[in-house]
């Protein structure tokens, strides 16, 4: 009986090693100047990435940031892509793409953003935030193109959380341990 026990863990810590597979999530951190501030001045936030193991050549993400204190200027690259594009989507919204000729995997610096401070009184608010922007795929031709073109530059494509592979993996843990607690109850009663 200890032997079956014993093979039905085993069997169970196999199940865990061979097919539940790590999720990994880009993740950007935003970091704001420090000091007092005073309108009219530039300012600068930093925005940190860490791929988490992936290996990247391209991402986005999104910033949002109050016009009523904020007038954006520019966006230059960190340390970790070589280009930045800035794209304003609406007032106060933008889309920062990162682009890379080889892929990156380490922690660093995605970029700087650099505002200029327009507010009116002093005090105290949050004045940037994230968002995850929607990315529409790029529309593909519908023939071939030809050889004389250049190579189309890939979408950047947005971070994701991974919440639905979690889920997926955790439904199938699930129903593999009810698999194998029905197992271990039939087992058990032949031998009795």
């Amino acid at each position: 009986m200890s032997k079956k026990i014993i093979l039905l863990v085993l069997i169970f810590v196999l199940n865990f090693y061979f097919f539940i597979n790590p999720t990994f999530a880009v993740t950007f951190d935003l970091f704001e100047p420090s000091g007092l501030l005073q309108r009219g001045q530039t300012v600068t936030f930093t925005i940190n990435i860490d791929p988490e193991g992936e290996s990247l050549t391209s991402t986005i993400i999104g910033l949002e940031y109050n016009t009523e204190y904020l007038e954006f200027e520019s966006a230059i690259p960190g340390d970790t892509f070589e280009s930045i594009s800035t794209e304003s989507i609406s007032s106060g919204r933008l889309l920062i793409a990162g682009s890379n000729s080889t892929p990156i995997s380490s922690p660093g610096v995605y970029a700087y953003v650099n505002f200029k401070l327009i507010a009116e009184n002093p005090g105290s608010t949050q004045l940037c935030t994230f968002f995850n922007p929607e990315v529409t795929p790029t529309p593909q031709p519908t023939t071939p193109p030809s050889t004389n073109q250049p190579n189309p530059t890939p979408t950047p494509q947005p971070p994701v959380s991974g919440a639905g592979d979690f889920t997926s993996t955790i439904s199938a843990v699930g129903l593999m341990i009810g698999l194998l607690a029905l197992a271990g109850y039939i087992v058990t009663k032949r031998n009795s």
